[in-house]
């Protein structure tokens, strides 16, 4: 086991509390998780998959995280931080996230997810509501859908005015069958 000076030991604590500060301040969204008791080769997989989608997994002290969240939009963690925890911090879409964390905790047990916050929205969301975030479509197809409904009812309404016209050439056409 390595000793510390006792002159450096403080200084090493508020590099890395400045190191979690930082990691918070930079996250559109951040997530605890429990992973004691993961094999070292799954947890690799994991940490692969999360930072396909923008994401890291950092192992923390939790009193200094503590410290790092005091204040912040990310201060309700402050009473899930104990033992065996991990932060995810989000940079980029924080749905594709929680999409691999709710894959992740069905294929390993030790994988425990506790809670998200959202940093835009100030929204905290316990594993209940995490696991309903995980069920929506992706972010292209709910845009597709939205464009879909904005597109609707012009489309209804041209289909209407389209309709005019063509019942007149029926009736007209009918008109010409029966006098022939």
């Amino acid at each position: 086991m390595a000793k510390f000076k006792r002159d450096t030991f403080p200084s090493k604590k508020i590099d890395l509390l400045k190191n979690y500060q930082d990691l918070f301040a930079r996250s559109n969204a951040a997530y605890l998780v429990k992973y004691e008791g993961i094999r070292v080769e799954d947890l690799t997989k994991f940490r692969k998959n999360l930072d396909q989608v923008g994401s890291s997994f950092k192992v923390v002290k939790n009193r200094l995280a503590k410290l790092a969240v005091k204040d912040t939009v990310y201060a309700p963690f402050d009473k899930e931080l104990v033992e065996g925890t991990a932060v995810i911090f989000n940079t980029q879409d924080p749905i594709s996230t929680i999409k691999i964390l709710t894959k992740a905790t069905a294929d390993f047990e030790q994988l425990k997810l506790v809670s998200g916050i959202f940093k835009e929205e100030k929204a905290y969301y316990p594993l209940n509501d995490l696991i309903k975030l995980s069920k929506l479509p992706p972010k292209e197809e709910l845009v597709a859908q939205l464009l879909y409904l904005f597109n609707s009812p012009i489309t209804n309404f041209a289909r209407t005015l389209n309709e005019i016209p063509t019942r007149l050439v029926r009736t007209l056409n009918q008109i010409a069958t029966k006098s022939a």
